[in-house]
């Protein structure tokens, strides 16, 4: 958003939701529901799409790091 010139402050107002829930999703601690992608589609003139799949990215990348030594040790099945 710096590169935007847009604050968490300004995009909560602009989208009408609250400024904790713009800091949450910046500091990974909240994800993008798909309410949340409906909101930053029609804001930024993405899809709502685009949102969710960079969500799913990021869960996806937290829980290969999470499971690092458990997938380690998978072998796959043999065809």
């Amino acid at each position: 958003m710096i590169p935007l010139g847009i604050s968490a402050y300004r995009l909560s107002k602009e989208i009408g939701v609250t400024q904790i829930q713009i800091s949450q999703i910046i500091r990974g601690q909240r994800s993008v529901t798909p309410a949340m992608a409906l909101r930053f589609s029609a804001y930024f003139g993405t899809t709502p799409k685009f949102w969710l799949n960079l969500q799913a990215l990021y869960d996806l990348e937290e829980e290969r790091a999470r499971l690092e030594d458990a997938l380690a040790v998978i072998r796959p099945l043999a065809a």
